[in-house]
């Protein structure tokens, strides 16, 4: 791979080539446009949904595209660090910054992928001649960070990274349309270096065959000097040419495309393979075959190289039977093979005068020797509540059964919505339907085969993805994020039989289940399938638990042992039990609103790192996370008021205050150091003046020295060292060890900074007797009473 500084200089010089004014022939009209995007921050790759992405969208005969990539950092002394950057056309890159295994039977195909790093601040600039239409994707990564230190925030300089793109393309404001009706002459003249031609191939073509006839040069006559491209989609690249000509007037140069992209646009250009002041004059010719081929023109266009869709009918009408004579005689003076093979066609109704009226292709009864392709079945979708999300089924039965000749080909057809289905995966899976095939005595195999854009060719499979079924055993495989558009699944069967005296069956029944899915196996037993939703588009990755990785969790290179498995489940979870002895004394003390609060801590601690070291939730992982923030804090911060001894009144105000404090702040940012230092500083500030005030007023130490030595500083001590431990030396690797401790360290300095009950609490025998009752006497019963 090149390096960043080539590429960065690299992008200059052709911005420079291209956009600069003269580069370009003066003749065509170009349009620009453009699409950017305000810097977005760019964090450390874990797992997909870590990953920024830039969504860009191109429209039709762009010449070329430019992206501009520029770094930012959120402070001057942040390190440096290198951005990663992938971009892909028509689905998001499938990228393994860790280098971490794929899972079996999952097809990755990245072609037309590319990755670049961007050092210190450079700028990066990407420059694409001739792009592909549609939908393009950069993502944007940090590489993985090797410490493996929890920083907590607000204890260190916040360093963020963001990324500003910048999109500019130029568009030819307008191409000239080919048809297969009749040639389109052109002239290039002395200042023209080429042109550039466009032809829609309908869907059902078999072949695109293009001709320049009639080619005469000015200077030099009898001579061609021109070179022909041809691409679907984009421009072709000039440097890239199919054909050469070099004809006189009277010879044509051609080239045939088989098999082309259908329900698509191809592009021809037409350069000049000679400098100098040369006018060339020519014809262009398209001649399409297609699969099975009908005169759709009126009855007076019809040419030799028209040829008919066959169907049949058994009862014909006279006007039928008219028609059918007129039209043959028609086609008798055009072309006599034609008329062998027209006796026996028929029309289901009759024409008018001038037209033919046909079916839909799909309805069409066509015999073997007419079709020039092989039988393709469209399929149609249907959306679900859950996995899979959307599933294609045969249009014409509403079944996932295909009957497959032997030594045959048929094709399934089917569309992806290049919005709502590039976020998940596909899942392909296929078997020899054993209930409607007979397989003994045979060894039978169906060779799948799949491509986007076109039906694949012959026998052979030009595509990256193919599979073979032997047995009627399923076989399964998935595609994640999988490109827009027509998909075509390609089945041929084969036979051979195990015993001389067999015979194979003309045809196998395969079933094959289409499906989108969310995730390949919903994660495994090892992670769990998240949702991410970025400018309109979703997309659905892995998060992997218990130190696996991969696509789908199934790398185990750092998995965990069941020892250590359960060493951080049991640590981190049991030593929540700590808080059962504040809540026990905080009862016993009569502070039944703090034995509260430490019972909820006690509980969503519990729960939430239950959820986050294992698959065991009781709700959702956001929520289990705010409730053990939350109440964590909640828990230091009734001890601190408690402390002061304050009046009932202003107590509960206070609890009031905290309690909306902390969930705003833990709602806004839980992981801010802020979030907590504010409440709790508040108490801090609350406890001093409130001992400061009784030790004014009293004239002597308060709290007593005793209680001063015995609990309040052993619990200000053990206090301080778990909030040291907890924020400076927690690691991924020690995690489980370091925050159990800050559990204990909590429970133990709770524990010891409660305050003794007050005299009135002691001098009471239960709970009940702490309320104060007042007893009102009506007037005018007191004598009754008294009785």
């Amino acid at each position: 791979m090149m390096s960043v500084h080539y590429l960065v200089y690299l992008g200059v010089i052709l911005c420079v080539q291209f956009f600069g004014s003269g580069a370009v022939d003066e003749n065509i009209e170009y349009v620009t446009g453009n699409q950017f995007y305000d810097p977005r921050q760019v964090k450390e790759y874990n797992d997909y949904g870590s990953v920024s992405l830039f969504p860009f969208r191109l429209p039709d005969r762009v010449s070329d595209v430019r992206w501009q990539l520029m770094k930012h950092r959120s402070n001057s002394k942040c390190p440096h660090l290198t951005f990663h950057v992938a971009l892909q056309n028509g689905s998001f890159p499938i990228v393994n910054p860790l280098n971490e295994s794929f899972p079996d039977h999952m097809y990755r195909s990245n072609p037309d992928m590319v990755t670049y790093e961007i050092a210190d601040d450079l700028t990066l600039i990407l420059f694409i001649k001739n792009p592909n239409p549609g939908y393009w994707f950069l993502t944007a990564w940090l590489p993985h960070d090797e410490d493996d230190r929890i920083k907590q925030e607000g204890l260190s300089t916040e360093c963020y990274y963001f990324l500003q793109a910048i999109m500019t393309y130029r568009q030819i404001a307008s191409v000239q349309t080919l048809n297969d009706i009749a040639s389109t002459p052109y002239r290039l003249h002395e200042n023209e270096t080429f042109v550039i031609f466009r032809y829609f191939a309908e869907l059902r073509v078999k072949s695109i065959q293009v001709s320049i006839t009639g080619c005469v040069t000015d200077n030099e006559p009898g001579w061609c000097p021109i070179s022909l491209s041809f691409e679907a989609n984009r421009f072709p690249l000039e440097s890239e040419p199919i054909l050469k000509c070099n004809t006189s007037k009277d010879d044509s140069c051609s080239f045939t495309v088989s098999d082309p992209w259908q329900d698509s646009w191809y592009y021809l250009r037409v350069n000049k393979t000679k400098n100098g002041p040369l006018t060339v004059d020519f014809n262009v010719e398209i001649s399409v075959t297609a699969c099975t081929q009908f005169p759709t023109k009126s009855l007076a266009q019809l040419t030799a190289k028209d040829e008919l869709l066959w169907y049949r009918r058994t009862n014909m009408s006279d006007e039928a039977n008219h028609a059918y004579e007129t039209v043959k005689e028609r086609w008798t003076v055009v072309n006599e093979r034609i008329t062998g093979v027209y006796e026996e066609a028929t029309f289901i109704t009759p024409p008018d005068d001038n037209h033919l009226y046909i079916l839909s292709p799909d309805e069409l009864q066509i015999p073997e020797e007419m079709a020039l392709c092989p039988k393709t079945i469209s399929l149609s979708s249907f959306e679900g509540q859950s996995s899979p999300f959307k599933t294609w089924i045969r249009s014409d039965n509403n079944t996932d059964l295909y009957t497959v000749p032997v030594n045959g080909q048929i094709i399934a057809k089917f569309f992806m919505d290049p919005v709502l289905d590039i976020g998940g995966t596909m899942k392909i899976k296929a078997n020899i339907d054993s209930e409607n095939t007979t397989t003994h005595n045979h060894n039978i195999t169906i060779a799948f085969c799949l491509m986007r854009g076109s039906p694949p060719p012959g026998s052979n499979c030009s595509s990256e993805f193919g599979f073979t079924i032997r047995s009627d055993d399923p076989v399964t495989w998935h595609i994640p994020f999988p490109a827009g558009g027509w998909w075509y699944m390609s089945m041929q069967a084969l036979c051979v039989p195990t015993l001389s005296n067999n015979q194979c069956p003309s045809s196998v029944v395969s079933r094959l289940q289409l499906s989108m899915i969310e995730c390949i196996d919903i994660c495994g037993p090892n992670g769990g399938c998240h949702v991410y939703h970025q400018d309109g588009f979703r997309l659905y990755g892995c998060v992997c638990q218990n130190g696996y990785g991969g696509w789908a969790c199934t790398d185990d290179t750092h998995a965990w042992s069941r020892a250590y498995f359960l060493t951080q489940v049991l640590l981190l979870t049991l030593s929540n039990i700590f808080f059962i002895l504040p809540v026990i004394l905080a009862m016993y003390r009569h502070f039944f609103a703090e034995a509260v609060v430490y019972f909820c801590t006690l509980i969503f601690s519990t729960f939430y790192h239950a959820c986050d070291s294992s698959k065991f939730c009781i709700m959702d992982y956001n929520t289990l996370q705010f409730c053990d923030f939350f109440a964590s804090f909640m828990a230091i911060f009734v001890t601190l008021i408690v402390m002061a001894k304050l009046p009932s009144s202003l107590k509960q105000t206070l609890h009031m205050l905290g309690t909306f404090g902390l969930a705003l702040g833990t709602t806004y940012n839980r992981f801010s150091l802020w979030a907590a230092v504010v409440p709790i500083g508040f108490g801090v500030i609350v406890v001093l003046s409130s001992w400061g005030y009784r030790w004014n007023k009293r004239r002597r130490c308060y709290p007593t020295k005793r209680r001063w030595l015995l609990y309040i500083v052993p619990g200000i001590v053990i206090t301080s060292a778990g909030l040291l431990i907890f924020a400076f030396f927690e690691t991924e690797s020690n995690y489980q060890y370091v925050h159990s401790v800050w559990h204990a360290c909590m429970a133990f300095g709770v524990l010891l900074l409660l305050p003794p009950r007050t005299r009135k609490d002691r001098n009471s025998d239960d709970m009940w007797s702490v309320v104060q009752t007042e007893t009102y006497t009506p007037m005018g019963t007191g004598v009754h009473d008294a009785l």
